[in-house]
This record gives structure tokens, C-alpha cells and sequence, in this order.
């Protein structure tokens, strides 16, 4: 049964007023002369993307590995998933896909033509294919709630159980006037379900705050009372750290993904026609922008992450419109310009004016009070400042009273009846640099500002030991702010820029704040020129030996090990000696002596289903990329004819192909091996590079020379393979700083070569009878993906060697599973699935 309809129409049309809770860009458009939020907010969206799910069936095509996953949109897997998390960075538009599906389904509701689920499945369909009309249904009644907003009011209430959102929806009703609406509601809530919105869910916050833990607790009993309703979290952070979360496993992560060209090329055709329609330009001068404005898109490849983000794309194209050509070096000078717009805004709200008008009728005495745009940017800093102290300020957007507004900007404590009339007034702010998202309450536009506001304030005060302070007591929390004011000081005062660097390093440790404090001391390394100054040069082996840290003691996530990596092959790895043709810099070059003796080979029959379960082909084969120790790239049908799958294997469900992959490795059984030696890295890049330019042999493919120095070698035949370890046994022999005992062996008759598949398992299982002998994976036998750079670890790509210290063998072999196929020698048909 549906509520009155009177009632819930009011409900609905609510929504479509109250356009303050809309996406940053519809901020900026709200600027515009005669801007209607409700007709014209779809004609600027464009659809997003997110990463095609596993797929349960196989083909040959799918088990080519594969650099880029194909992708489906983010309302196809709305609509699949009702337990969703769409998680993504600051500013890849997870809060604008979320007023969308709200706005279309009030739309929907209400049966207003072009305001529905209609629009955004045509808006799809335009780019991406769907398979099924979501509109054979009558559209679910929407509510979406700002997680914060929940945790403020369970913090200061005994809401216990999974009632807890149920007694926020009712708190929220009474807020907005429709108190007689809370039963009628309820009755929707069983009967038909509510499509829940979440916006604002926050890794840090969660680690911080214990409110959230309640509320994402109550989450799945609430699904369970009500099974009809869906829910959808809009989360920061990446799809890894979602899909580990305890508190979460019912739901379905999805990461939104990066704007590739295509979206890009959409997004600024809208903009521009948009502009030309509200006559903020001409026809012909707009055209001259765009094409200036994709030129220099192309001309600066090094800005393409920032230009994939949609936040940033959209500052970029809004200013390069409405303020000339101007378009920017760093991110940090695009928010300021942003901020700068926003300001701007500010001074034509109705909020603004009223206390222009109201300072105004005091004459003189009122001059005092008068702020510019300068001395604003200085008070809101200050502002967004004294909200970290709050304890219910920890995390995301900071909320502010009109109290603070009339304070902190405008110092009006003096004139209380002053504030009484303005409070009186309930005056509304739907753009410029800070929003009503409801009366009295206010908040800033994006975290990208208020971390660009908080950059700001710090770094007038007490920089750097304030800043570096407050990143020590919360990295995760405090690194953009940190980055954001390291490219500011880059910018306005380059010569300062060093005492940050300085005291970064100098807190550098093993522990995990000291980890996090190397690798962000370098992220702002990499963007001064170090190489020809003497500041730099003396902080860069101290940064170098920080990010050597943060590799072998595991204590970031993989992906800022994956990025301090990149980062370390632009400053130079320690670990390899550039004399020794690159060779890891230790007294043995790099090889691991594995002694003599039995070890356990193979796999056990009735571990078969475990490991079918466990990983599959979906979580192995597409995740790894294609390259190797020394690779050539696998051959499927070759390596499936050699499996005798017989006829029709493609149409065969993953589970049967994966038993017929396992049972070439059964029995399992004992095997004895000579002592033998293998490289502690698989063969890095610059390693074959510098085979090529002291051979001058000329490989097969050459893109192979193209990847990161530190990275495994990738794309590479396996005769040139050979080639290589050929030539690498001759060097060692003639060199004269080749270690005596390497040189012995070498000159006794042995040589440099690709391993054979029974020695590489022994090199990444273990001796026989030490713990955990048939084990699994090197580190054991329960799968992890922060041990070995597979699918499921989400880089979507090659990195660094020596990156995942957890997956160490027994032996102390590293990226022995994951990362890139590994081929071995001529004892063996097949490639191993390191």
C-alpha cells in the first residue's frame, strides 16, 4: 500500500526543491542567470563507470590476462545490486550519482516527464548497453541521508539495535514538517521498501569514530527486518579496503572508475553547449575555447589523472569558460582558483547581502567589520581550523551554525540584535563557498576545498611543525592536506618547501606514522627539481632509504607501496647496483642458495574443490599481467590442448576447466633437487636494458624496454629470455667485481638459466619438513591479497619487486604469486601462474 497521497507527495516534492544537497558542479551552475536545478542538472551529468563484475563462465578470450578491465555503468550496477557500496577518491562523483538516482526516482514518483530512471537508462544507453528496462516497476520512494548526520544524533541519543536509521528517518520527517508522514512511511518501509541513499561513509572516520561503528553495525539486521528495501553507500577509499570491512560483507563493493576519453569528450561538449546555451559565451568563441582547452589536454599528458576526475574536470572547464584561458599547473592552483570563484558567489547570497545591508545601516562604526575577498580566504581557513578540535569533527565535511558564520567570518558578536534578525530571516545559501544543506547548518562545497582551506591556514602558522604534527597523529586523515599545502608552498615559496621535506624524513621509522611520514616526503620530492640543488641532493638518500622502509616492513596498504615504488625508480632504487648491470646490491648479486634436499611437489587431489573455491580463473588468470620472470607470452589454446579438455570446453563452467588445470599437478609426492641458486627478484627491466645496450642485441619486442626500472620484466620471448641469462653468465664470468664464490661456480661449469618448474616450487614452497610443507601459496596456505599483487589486491598492473614482503617463501624468494606469469625451462610445457 502507498501512504496519502497528499503526504507523500509532499515528501517527494521536498526532494526536488531542497536542490542544497545537489553535487558540487550544480554549485557552479546555480551562478548562472535563470538556472533551473530540477530541468537542467541532467543536461551537465555524465554517466559513470564502474568495472565489469567477475564473470561466472569462461571463454579462451577471458583467460588471456588483460591491462584493462572492461567496464559496465554505475546505474547498470545499481540496478543489479541492491546492497551496493560505490566507493571512489575525493571527487569521482559517487554524491553525484546518488542525487541523480534520488532526484530521478522523486521524479519518477511524481510521473514528471525527463525528471525520471527513464532519463538516466537513455543517457546510458547512449555509451553503454543495458540489459534490462529498470522501469517495468512503480520507482521505490527514495531517502537519502548523510551518514554523519546519523552519528551526530545516535551520539547524542541511547538508540541501540537495528532501529537505529528507522529513528533517524523519523527524526528527519519531523525536521522537514512532515511529522504526519512518519506512520504512512513506515507502512511504504514494509510493504514496498525504501531506496536508502547513504552518502559520506568513510574509512578514517570509521577507524575514529565509534558512532559509525554502531551505525554500520545495525545495517544488516535492518536489511533483514525490512528485505525490500535497497541501499546504496556512497564510501571514500578504494574496493579493497571495502570489500575487507566486517561490518559490510553483505554488500557488493564497486569502484567508480576514472573518466576515460570518451566520458572526458562528453563531459566538455555539455559544459560548453551549456554555456552557450545561458549566453555566458558566444557560439564562435566557445568553439575557439573547447579546441584550445583539448589541445592542451593533449599537450599535457602528465595532468591526465587530474583531468579523469570529474571534481577537477569540472573546476578546469567551469573557469576556463566563465574567466578566460586560464588553466592549471597542479591541483592546488585549480582549487584556488575555484575557491576564488566560490568566494565570489558568496557575495551575491541572500545571506551575504543581508549582512552587507544590515553592517551598512550602522554607518562608521561598521567599517572595522568590512572584509575583502583576501582577508574572507584567511577567515575561513581559520574557520575549517578550529573545527578539527571539535570531537564530532573528525572526519568528512565539517558542519558549521550560522553562529560560527556570523562570528568567525564576520565578527558580529558585538551586535547580538543583529544576529537575532539575520537568524530570524532562516536565510537559505545554495552556492558560492559555503551551503545550507539545511536552515542554520552549513558546510563547504567538497572535501577538496575544505582540505585546500585547511592547507592554507597551516601553512601561515607554525609551518612546518604544526602540519607535519597533525599528519603524524593521522596520515590517512591528513595527507591530502599535506600534499595540498606541499604544492602551494612549491608554487609561492619554493625554497620553503625543503623544512617540510626535512622533518618528513627525519620522523621516517619503522613504525607505521613513520612509514607514511617517508613515503609523502617523497610524493613532494618528485615534484621540485632535486637533481641541481644542494637542499636537494642532501635529503634525497635519506628519502630514497625511507621508501626501501616502507617496502620491507608492510606497513601501508599495497597501493601506496605500489606508488612509492614508481616513485622510487624516478629517484633511483638503492637496492640495485647501476655498476652491476642492476643486480640487487648484496653479496651474493641477488641469488638465494636453496641447499640440497627433498621438499613436496604437486597438489593433493582432494584439495582440488578448496582451491577451485578459493581462487578459480576469475581470481587468478585475469589478474595477473601478462610478463614475466623472464616471459613469453602464454599461448591459451596451446596450453588447453596440452590439457585434453576435448570439445565445447568454452561453454564449460569454471569450475570443470579448473579441475582439468589442477590435475596435471597431482599426486602430490616427495622430490629430491641438488643444491641450486635462484635470483631473490624476478628480472627487472632495467636489468634486460642493460643486456640490450652492453650486447647491442636487438630484442623481439621491443616495447618491453618501456616499462619502470624496478618493475619484473614484461613482454619478452622466452628464447630471448635465454638470451639474456646467456649473456648474464658470460658477464659474471670475465667481470672483475663478480663475488668469488659466484665466480667459482660459474667458472666450475655452472651457469645463469631459467629455472625448471620443479625448482621454482621448491624455491617458493619450502624444504621438506619445515612448517607447512604443502603449503598453498609461499606464506602459507590462506590467501591474501596483500601478500602478492593478484586481482582481488586492485593495482591493475605490474609493481615494484619486492613489494609484498608478506608473500615472502620460506626461503626468502620474493613475488613468487602474483604480479606477472612467470616461464621457466625447457623441463617444462607450462607457464607458471606466479
Amino acid at each position: 500500500m502507498v501512504g496519502n497521497i497528499d503526504s507523500r507527495g509532499e515528501y517527494l516534492k521536498h526532494i526536488l526543491c531542497n536542490m542544497h544537497a545537489s553535487p558540487f558542479f550544480l554549485n557552479l551552475a546555480r551562478g548562472l542567470e535563470n538556472f533551473n536545478g530540477n530541468k537542467d542538472w541532467l543536461d551537465l551529468y555524465v554517466p559513470l563507470l564502474t568495472p565489469t563484475p567477475d564473470k561466472k563462465q569462461v571463454s579462451s578470450k577471458d583467460l588471456q590476462p588483460i591491462r584493462e578491465n572492461p567496464h559496465i555503468s554505475a546505474l547498470q550496477t545499481y540496478l543489479q545490486e541492491p546492497y551496493l557500496i560505490l566507493c571512489g577518491c575525493g571527487g569521482a562523483g559517487k554524491s553525484t550519482f546518488l542525487h541523480a538516482i534520488n532526484l530521478s526516482l522523486a521524479g519518477g514518483c511524481l510521473k514528471i516527464p525527463g525528471l525520471d530512471l527513464d532519463r538516466l537508462y537513455k543517457e546510458e544507453q547512449s555509451s553503454e548497453e543495458i540489459n534490462a528496462n529498470p522501469l517495468d516497476s512503480q520507482p521505490m520512494l527514495p531517502l537519502k541521508i548523510d551518514l554523519q548526520d546519523i552519528t551526530d544524533l545516535a551520539a547524542k541519543t541511547n538508540w541501540r539495535g537495528p532501529f537505529s536509521l528507522l529513528n533517524y528517518c523519523d527524526a528527519y520527517l519531523k525536521e522537514i514538517g512532515l511529522e504526519g508522514f512518519i506512520s504512512e512511511f513506515h507502512e511504504e518501509l514494509q510493504e514496498m521498501g525504501i531506496q536508502f541513499l547513504l552518502d559520506g561513509l568513510d574509512d578514517v572516520a570509521i577507524h575514529n569514530n565509534n558512532s559509525y561503528y554502531r551505525v554500520l553495525n545495525e545495517l544488516p539486521e535492518f536489511i533483514h527486518i525490512y528485505p525490500k528495501s535497497r541501499v546504496i553507500i556512497a564510501a571514500n577509499g578504494d574496493k579493497t579496503n571495502w570489500e575487507q570491512n566486517k561490518y559490510l560483507s553483505g554488500f557488493t563493493v564497486a569502484e567508480i572508475s576514472p573518466f576515460n576519453n570518451m566520458q572526458i569528450n562528453r563531459f566538455i561538449q555539455r559544459w560548453f553547449e551549456y554555456f552557450i546555451r545561458h549566453k555566458v559565451v558566444d557560439e564562435n568563441v566557445s568553439s575557439i575555447q573547447r579546441k584550445n582547452f583539448h589541445n592542451w589536454i593533449d599537450a599535457n599528458i602528465e595532468h591526465f589523472q587530474l583531468i579523469q576526475n570529474p571534481l577537477m574536470l569540472t573546476l578546469m572547464v567551469y573557469i576556463n569558460i566563465s574567466e578566460g584561458e586560464f588553466l592549471p599547473e597542479t591541483r592546488e592552483e585549480l582549487l584556488e582558483k575555484a575557491v576564488e570563484v566560490l568566494i565570489h558567489q558568496w557575495d551575491y547570497t541572500d545571506l551575504s547581502i543581508a549582512i552587507k545591508k544590515s553592517l551598512a545601516h550602522r554607518g562608521r562604526e561598521s567599517e572595522s567589520l568590512r572584509v575583502d575577498q583576501s582577508e574572507l580566504l584567511r577567515r575561513l581557513g581559520q574557520l575549517v581550523y578550529k573545527k578539527t578540535n571539535d570531537s564530532h569533527s573528525h572526519t568528512g565535511l565539517y558542519k558549521f551554525t550560522f553562529i560560527n558564520i556570523v562570528s568567525d567570518l564576520y565578527n558580529l558578536n558585538r551586535y547580538p540584535n543583529l544576529i537575532d534578525d539575520l537568524l530570524d530571516k532562516k536565510l537559505r545559501v545554495e552556492s558560492g563557498i559555503l551551503n545550507s544543506e539545511k536552515p542554520g547548518v552549513y558546510t563547504f562545497p567538497h572535501q577538496l576545498i575544505q582540505n585546500f582551506l585547511l592547507a592554507y591556514h597551516l601553512l601561515e602558522n607554525d609551518y612546518p611543525a604544526n602540519l607535519v604534527a597533525l599528519f603524524l597523529s593521522d596520515p590517512q586523515r591528513w595527507q591530502d592536506v599535506l600534499l595540498l599545502a606541499a604544492e602551494r608552498i612549491i608554487r609561492k615559496e619554493p625554497k620553503r618547501v625543503w623544512e617540510l621535506i626535512e622533518m618528513l624524513y627525519m620522523k621516517g621509522s619503522n613504525t607505521k606514522a613513520g612509514s607514511w611520514a617517508g613515503y609523502v616526503a617523497s610524493k613532494i620530492l618528485i615534484k621540485v627539481d632535486y637533481s641541481h640543488k644542494e637542499d636537494g641532493l642532501k635529503v634525497l638518500p635519506q628519502v630514497q632509504r625511507s621508501l626501501v622502509r616502507v617496502l620491507e616492513n608492510n606497513s601501508l596498504p599495497a597501493k601506496e607501496r605500489a606508488c612509492a615504488g614508481v616513485i622510487l625508480d624516478k629517484l633511483g632504487d638503492p637496492r640495485f647496483r647501476s655498476d652491476a648491470w642492476f643486480l640487487p646490491d648484496d653479496p651474493f648479486l641477488g641469488f638465494i642458495e636453496i641447499s640440497e634436499g627433498k621438499f613436496v611437489m604437486g597438489t593433493r587431489e582432494e584439495d582440488i574443490p578448496h582451491l577451485i573455491e578459493d581462487l578459480g580463473i576469475g581470481s587468478d588468470w585475469d589478474g595477473l599481467t601478462l610478463g614475466a620472470m623472464l616471459s613469453k607470452e602464454p599461448n591459451i589454446d596451446q596450453l588447453l590442448h596440452e590439457m585434453d579438455l576435448g570439445a565445447g570446453w568454452e561453454n564449460q563452467d569454471s569450475s570443470i576447466l579448473m579441475h582439468q588445470w589442477y590435475k596435471r599437478e597431482i599426486p602430490q609426492h616427495e622430490l629430491w633437487l641438488p643444491t641450486f641458486y635462484i635470483a631473490r627478484y624476478p628480472v627487472t627491466t632495467a636489468q634486460f636494458r642493460a643486456f640490450i645496450e652492453n650486447s647491442g642485441f636487438q630484442p623481439e619486442i621491443p616495447e618491453g624496454l618501456n616499462g619502470f626500472s624496478n618493475h619484473p620484466l614484461s613482454h619478452v620471448t622466452w628464447s630471448d629470455s635465454l638470451r639474456y641469462c646467456q649473456w648474464l653468465t658470460r658477464s659474471l664470468l670475465t667481470w672483475t667485481g663478480t663475488p668469488q664464490l659466484l665466480k667459482s661456480l660459474l667458472a666450475d661449469g655452472w651457469k645463469v638459466t631459467l629455472p625448471s618448474e620443479a625448482e621454482w616450487e621448491k624455491a617458493a614452497r619450502g624444504p621438506f619438513g619445515s612448517a607447512g610443507e604443502a603449503r598453498i601459496f609461499p606464506w602459507g596456505d590462506e590467501f591474501d591479497p596483500n601478500f602478492g599483487n593478484l586481482k582481488e589486491t586492485g593495482l591493475s598492473d605490474t609493481s615494484i619487486v619486492g613489494c609484498f614482503p608478506g608473500g615472502i617463501s620460506p626461503y626468502g624468494v620474493l613475488d613468487m604469486a602474483g604480479n606477472v606469469w612467470e616461464c621457466m625451462g625447457m623441463d617444462t610445457q607450462f607457464v607458471g601462474r606466479g
